[in-house]
């Protein structure tokens, strides 16, 4: 059998058994007694300090005894049974347990080792799963307790204690210190069959009861060839586990690779009273035994980094190993700078480590691995980047737990998922658990695990278990440990405690996404009165905790706008005066900060949580003082349309004083006036075009600027500029990563994962990344890279924007004085022609456009037509600026409205979008709505093609839709086929929203119902028309049929013989959200 890398090469104490899987487990162990019998197997550090040594012979002695003392404890009718199950329940020194264990199975038996974390109801449990009638047991106070409360639960045949026989551990002694001249080696034992269990582990038991795994032979021999995928010969080496318990799969390789390659393993001196692993005990234990590798979990290495002294002796170590659990990224990446080989290890119980162990080379980050070649994985896309990881059943790993099918192969769904290397495709890390993830009601996840692992590092918490799922947001329970516990009815406690991890649940918030930060008020405590249950690993148990506290979590959700406010005095009079002084109050209660009362909340760091938190202090203050029924007169969006403390209190006075028909009237004239003033504000004056002497510089072809590469549309319109062969160089301009966490290369890496697009295409010769801000001076690019694109830019495509129904225009201006700043970029070319800037705007500008009529692909003058979305007013004020300036100077837009754009071949599409929360709120409705007219959706790649092929196009105007519309009653029956729900008109869809809205009070406890549609209410209220006023031949949702002439005209190659929407590209965007968990 040829392997990646042979152990034992130039070992003379140890020859290789055989590992074809002639010999089992226990006939290597034999074979070693007789054939390795003089080198070293255990290690540990004696009474003296020495060094003392326990020889293959030695251990091979000692199983044959544990094999003796095992049959003669037996009653008669089970010393020859196969299927017996010995079970193991205590505490003992590592040389013992592992004799004991080999022992059991040298006897023909099956050894079940049982961690004495388990609780008595799980430890029965598990004897009963495997129908143990046999427990060896030490002799220690606490495992005594332990065992009769076990036997007191219902075991084997239902009757509590009367099958089961317990044993005594035998000693070390008893084991070990035989004479060789007084031992008798058993009988050459009959070989057992490969498919017959051996050895049984439990699962961690982290969401309910551990799980038994039964480990056949075959197994065990391959997990035993683990060190011959790695790049080192470990024979020799000496393996320091004295952290590793034997119950749990991570202390398999001490019976494992220890028979197979001749590694050596340290633990602890043999003692009656097993010495508890501390940080310290082992690194001293380690540096004692002259251990060349360290196998620990991570909490060891990170108390270790405390003192520095200790990293000059952990960079001594050829290997520092670590799993079970995440590592503080802060100390993985000091150990590794100070030239520690720090190396994770990933595998599971059933189916042990598939990482290449040990690799040679360092991986470029020390927190991804590479899987090992004896091992063949699957990987199956969950979200962007992150993989679901299955384990394909093969000729060198078979599973011990089959669960799924793969390519018609027998798999294991490991069910956790990692995240691909953005650059070394080969290497992965791991991201959490798919069970862990907290699907939120806005189709957003909070991946748990690093939230949790930052918390816990305070010296006062024992647990952390995050909440939210179908939530719009996140929160955490925090278990105390004993000494620190309080009842979190006490407030004032409750609160200093809040204070006092602020710190940490800072820094969980820097790299958290918005969904998953923590906010003072949804951190829980537990009570004293309700225990957190934990599994063996020491970790809680997920499922058990969050039903345990299912009452506390949703009573925090339900009394966050009750208690939001709680502090804040109600003006009595609601002048204009005391409402500003009560809406700055909400303000700064939400945001934690002060705000200057014309600064835009949005721009000053608000966001969809704290929003909805200000109008929810903001309403209860109406309510309870003016009138009952105010609350769901006001809109969801309330803050997005009003983004200033000024303009929430004018907006409340006039409620207050005139009522609901005055502030519409005074919005639309107003608005009037500031759609057209931004207009002026940005025309004012465009500077002259100077070209210099020469005509054109740089290589043939076009080069494109592109904006907004990252996102949905942008990602498609990159990938189709790089393979449009007229085009030569591309150049993306997106804004930083606002966490500084991720590379521009890794954002468009990831949205191109996410998307499933060719990522291939990234690492073209044509493309170059840029990072800057259209709204900063030179585009914030400085001015030496500003002035080389303008010496070769021949168009822009002015993509990013902000897509958002809720925010107000003001909200915009940012992104409308970012365009002017592009148009000043494009003035300013060097070139003897100026850039053609493509500007992608929206159908929607249209939005009230006379119905019957179509929507022209001219220029629209009418503000009117926009009104009513913060998102359709920019893209409007947006047009009228290009066209002033092309008016006032040589410049030539291309104006594109695309209209709706939905997911294309790999079914990707947004589940927050409007109309994939239509579809999700219709599990929670019931129904879904039959909308009136056509659809004219259109792919996002072939809408992105459309707009290459537009480039250069000379007309100014092109309305970019499906030139073949679908009947929108397809598509919604297509959808309620899917989900069996029926369907209803629009208006009675709208009113049962609505009404859900009244049921639930607010968005927030809508959310948990998995409502998302009514975070977008006020839109849907606006696309509602009568059906008196819709023509069958019409666009649907009120939006306009347009003119695509010219558009068919300008992209002929991509839009004349495009198919229909069809049921296939129905069925892939509802795979797609099933896969994202936004559908169940």
């Amino acid at each position: 059998m040829a392997f990646l890398t042979p152990q034992a090469t130039g070992c003379r104490t140890f020859s290789p058994p055989p590992l074809d899987g002639s010999l089992s487990l226990p006939e290597i162990y034999d074979y070693n007694g007789i054939h390795n019998s003089q080198h070293p197997l255990f290690v540990y550090e004696g009474l003296d300090g020495r060094m003392e040594t326990i020889l293959w012979g030695q251990a091979s002695r000692a199983v044959h005894t544990a094999a003796r003392y095992v049959q003669s404890s037996l009653r008669a009718e089970n010393t020859h049974n196969q299927s017996t199950v010995i079970s193991i329940l205590g505490n003992m020194d590592t040389f013992t347990y592992c004799a004991l264990i080999v022992g059991i199975l040298r006897a023909g038996y099956q050894a079940f080792p049982i961690s004495t974390r388990n609780s008595a109801v799980a430890i029965a449990h598990l004897l009963r799963q495997v129908n143990s009638k046999y427990v060896f047991v030490s002799n220690g106070a606490a495992i005594q307790r332990l065992v009769s409360t076990v036997c007191a639960q219902p075991l084997v045949g239902g009757v509590p204690g009367v099958n089961l026989h317990l044993l005594p551990i035998p000693s070390f002694v008893s084991l070990f210190e035989m004479s060789g001249d007084m031992f008798v080696p058993l009988a050459p034992m009959e070989h057992p069959p490969d498919l017959a269990p051996a050895l049984i582990l439990h699962s961690s038991g982290t969401s309910a009861f551990p799980k038994p795994v039964r480990f056949t032979h075959r197994t065990l021999i391959q997990w035993g060839l683990l060190p011959y995928y790695g790049d080192i010969d470990i024979c020799g080496q000496i393996l320091c586990s004295h952290s590793l318990p034997l119950y749990h799969a991570m202390g398999t390789p001490l019976l494992t690779w220890t028979m197979t390659s001749g590694v050596i393993v340290a633990s602890f001196a043999p003692d009656n009273t097993p010495v508890i692993p501390t940080p310290e005990r082992v690194l001293s234990g380690a540096l004692a035994t002259k251990s060349s590798i360290i196998f620990c979990v991570p909490a060891f290495i990170e108390a270790w980094v405390v003192r520095p002294e200790n990293i000059s002796k952990l960079r001594k170590f050829l290997a520092v190993v670590f799993g079970g659990a995440p590592m503080q990224s802060g100390v993985g990446e000091r150990l590794v700078a100070e030239g520690v080989n720090l190396i994770p290890f990933y595998g599971a119980t059933e189916v042990g480590c598939v990482v290449k162990f040990l690799p040679r080379e360092r991986a470029a980050d020390w927190s991804y691995f590479e899987f090992s070649s004896h091992c063949e994985p699957a990987f199956i896309q969950y979200q962007g980047n992150v993989f679901q990881l299955l384990i394909v059943d093969c000729p060198t790993l078979t599973p011990n737990i089959i669960n799924t099918r793969y390519n018609s192969m027998d798999a294991y769904d490991t069910n956790d998922l990692l995240v691909q290397h953005p650059t070394i495709p080969q290497l992965w890390r791991v991201y959490g658990r798919c069970d862990d993830q907290l699907a939120h009601s806005t189709g957003e996840k909070t991946n748990p695990v690093p939230i949790e692992s930052t918390l816990i590092r305070h010296p006062k918490i024992r647990g952390a278990v995050m909440f939210g799922r179908g939530h719009f947001h996140a929160g955490i329970l925090l278990d105390l440990l004993p000494e620190y516990a309080f009842d979190p009815i006490d407030k004032q406690q409750l609160s200093a405690f809040r204070a006092e991890i602020l710190p940490l649940v800072e820094e969980a918030n820097r790299f958290a996404p918005t969904h998953s930060r923590l906010f003072q008020e949804m951190i829980l405590v537990s009570k004293p009165s309700k225990l957190f249950e934990y599994n063996s690993k020491g970790k809680p148990m997920r499922k058990v905790v969050l039903e345990l506290y299912e009452h506390e979590i949703e009573r925090v959700y339900a009394s966050i706008e009750v208690s939001s406010q709680a502090d804040i005095p109600v003006p009595m009079t609601w002048r204009q005066a005391e409402c500003t002084v009560f809406v700055r109050k909400a303000v700064i209660k939400a945001m934690k900060y002060t705000i200057k009362d014309d600064d835009d909340l949005f721009q000053a760091g608000c966001d969809s949580f704290r929003a909805i938190w200000i109008r929810n202090i903001i309403v209860d203050g109406l309510c309870r003082n003016i009138r009952s029924h105010t609350r769901n007169k006001i809109p969801q969006n309330l803050v997005y349309l009003n983004p200033t403390i000024n303009k929430l209190t004018s907006y409340l006075i006039q409620v207050i004083h005139h009522g609901q028909t005055s502030v519409a009237m005074s919005i639309t004239s107003g608005k009037f006036a500031e759609m057209e003033g931004l207009v002026r504000k940005y025309c004012a004056t465009f500077p002259s075009h100077r070209p210099q002497a020469y005509k054109n510089a740089g290589v043939g072809g076009d080069a494109v600027l592109l904006t907004g590469s990252t996102g949905f549309l942008g990602s498609h319109i990159l990938k189709s500029l790089v393979e449009t062969p007229e085009v030569t160089r591309v150049y993306t301009l997106n804004r930083r990563d606002t966490r500084g966490k991720r590379s521009i290369r890794d954002r468009h890496l990831s949205g191109f994962s996410n998307r499933g697009l060719d990522v291939s295409i990234l690492s073209s010769d044509k493309l170059f990344f840029l990072e800057g801000d259209t709204t900063s001076e030179y585009l914030g690019l400085g001015p030496d890279m500003y002035c080389q694109l303008q010496t070769v830019v021949t168009h822009i495509i002015h993509n990013a924007w902000r897509v958002d129904f809720n925010v107000s225009l003001s909200s915009m201006e940012p992104l409308i004085a970012g365009t002017r700043r592009i148009v000043d970029f494009a003035l300013g070319s060097k070139r003897e022609v100026i850039p053609r800037l493509v500007f992608i705007s929206t159908l929607s500008v249209f939005l009230n456009w006379a119905r019957g009529i179509p929507a022209p692909e001219n220029e629209n003058r009418q503000p009117g037509t926009a009104m009513g979305l913060g998102y359709t007013e920019s893209k409007w004020v947006t047009e009228n600026i290009l066209i002033k300036a092309s008016e006032k100077s040589p410049l030539k837009p291309i104006i594109i409205r695309p209209g709706h754009i939905c997911g294309g071949p790999s079914g990707y599409w947004d589940p927050v979008e409007w109309v994939p929360a239509i579809v999700r709120s219709g599990q929670h409705l019931g129904c879904l709505p039959r909308p009136e007219g056509n659809v004219t959706w259109i792919p996002a790649h072939v809408a992105a093609a459309a707009i290459t092929e537009m480039r250069s196009s000379q007309d100014t105007f092109l309305n970019l839709t499906h030139p073949h519309p679908v009947s929108s009653s397809f598509i919604f029956e297509t959808f309620a086929e899917h989900l069996d729900i029926r369907l209803i008109g629009y208006r009675d869809w709208l009113t049962a929203l609505e009404t859900s809205s009244i049921d639930n009070n607010d968005v927030v406890e809508a959310s948990q119902h998995d409502n998302p549609a009514l975070l977008l209410l006020d839109f849907y209220r606006s696309l509602y028309r009568p059906s008196s006023t819709v023509y069958m031949d019409t666009e649907a949702f009120g939006f306009p049929t347009p003119s695509i002439d010219q558009a068919l005209a300008a992209a002929p190659k991509t839009l004349t013989n495009l198919p229909p929407l069809s049921h296939s590209d129905i069925q892939a965007w509802v795979v797609y959200w099933r896969k994202m968990g936004a559908l169940r």
